[in-house]
């Protein structure tokens, strides 16, 4: 619980000086802190801000006393995952003898070896796989690929995916599409938004479309949609030309074709469409992301008000729905729902359930999309019967 309750403070350590006091906070918790595991979360998670960089510094020399005293003291060094170049060279700069560094290395070594320790405690593994961040991403290029193999734990690959976005390595995007053969549905969606995040990733992914290596069909609708509005205009016009333009359809008459659709349909068969097509975003019955709209709640309406929501996602939307670019001053994208906004920050969770916080200093821009994040389309992937099945149900569920 005091673990959980870390990872929670975490997602403020970036929001302007109340993220640095909560950081400098949690500083002082983790060098009077007595449980290894705690003390690794607290120093991993006062290393988001880049002020951390001292304070690690006086952690790692701190006495030493085997690997539990060393590993969570040197973790803010580790917790420091996705800075730049300069912040890695002044964290360099910072380990000035021989001992330092070896400490490093050995810091390096044994989060490999725990990542991929398949006997180790899955939080265990999670906690290494973050502190790899540490390395340059050659270094340990080989491990994210072990770690994305099938067969390793949805929470691992996850781990691994967020970890390898934090990195301004533009490999990271090679990880990624070198491993993609192997990933599930839900990998190859969390892998594809991260390889939306920058111009350069886009880039490579829109090579490995192209070049069959990536299929087409393997890409969420929304993040095509997405592509299509990025805010590089080389990026837009790319993606514009490769997936085409979303064409003009009257959703009105959409609505009156689709209209026999409401007569009923197979209920099991809509469970499994819903588990295929829509759970990346709705939550129903324990399955999918609690992201967009609760469609249970939207029974009361009529199977009938569900039809227009997929036909006509823009016709109506609430304003906690409206999707939402933020580009920050490095070059990042993120797109999704605002789900918290402050005078220091701003969190937005993407389709593919990730939430990014950002500084407001290290926001360029933030501009609605005008739109909801459900994108247009959807009727490309359901027939009359099959949107039948899906509504029979949605009408049904709990």
């Amino acid at each position: 619980m005091r673990i959980a309750a870390v990872r929670l403070s975490e997602r403020v350590c970036n929001a302007g000086d109340d993220g640095r006091q909560v950081a400098d906070r949690l500083v002082a918790m983790a060098t009077a802190e007595p449980e290894a595991a705690v003390r690794l979360e607290l120093a991993l998670a006062a290393g988001e801000v880049d002020a951390a960089v001292g304070a690690a510094t006086h952690l790692a020399a701190q006495p030493a006393g085997g690997e539990a005293a060393w590993a969570p003291a040197m973790a803010v060094l580790v917790g420091l995952k996705g800075a730049d170049e300069t912040t890695r060279r002044s964290v360099a700069a910072l380990l000035d003898t021989a001992e330092q560094r070896r400490d490093l290395e050995r810091l390096v070594q044994w989060n490999r070896q725990t990542a991929i320790d398949e006997r180790s405690p899955v939080p265990k593994r999670l906690a290494a796989i973050r502190g790899l961040s540490i390395a340059p991403l050659a270094a340990v290029a080989d491990t994210y690929a072990a770690l994305l193999t099938p067969g390793q734990p949805e929470a691992v690959v996850r781990a691994v995916v967020t970890t390898l976005d934090g990195l301004r390595d533009p490999a990271v995007a090679n990880v990624l599409i070198t491993a993609w053969g192997g990933l599930t549905t839900d990998g190859r969606t969390q892998a594809a938004a991260v390889l939306a995040r920058t111009p350069q990733r886009v880039a490579m992914l829109l090579d490995a479309v192209a070049m069959g290596t990536v299929p087409e069909a393997d890409l969420p609708r929304t993040l095509v949609d997405n592509l299509r509005g990025f805010p590089v205009e080389s990026v837009r016009a790319r993606a514009r030309e490769m997936f085409g333009e979303l064409p003009a359809v009257r959703r009105s008459a959409l609505l009156e074709a689709y209209r026999p659709s409401l007569a009923g349909g197979d209920a099991a068969s809509g469970g499994r469409l819903f588990a295929r097509h829509c759970a990346g975003c709705h939550r129903v019955e324990g399955v999918g992301r609690e992201i967009g709209p609760n469609l249970v709640a939207m029974q009361a309406r009529g199977q009938e008000a569900i039809l227009l929501g997929v036909l006509d996602p823009n016709r109506e939307v609430q304003p906690q729905c409206v999707s939402h670019t933020a580009v920050t001053v490095d070059g990042r994208v993120v797109t999704g729902l605002v789900v918290a906004d402050s005078e220091g920050s701003v969190t937005i969770c993407s389709a593919d359930g990730s939430e990014q916080t950002i500084a407001r200093d290290d926001r360029e821009e933030l501009s609605s999309t005008k739109k909801s994040l459900m994108p247009e389309g959807f009727e490309r992937e359901f027939d009359v019967r099959s949107m039948g099945d899906l509504l029979a149900w949605l009408m049904e569920a709990k």
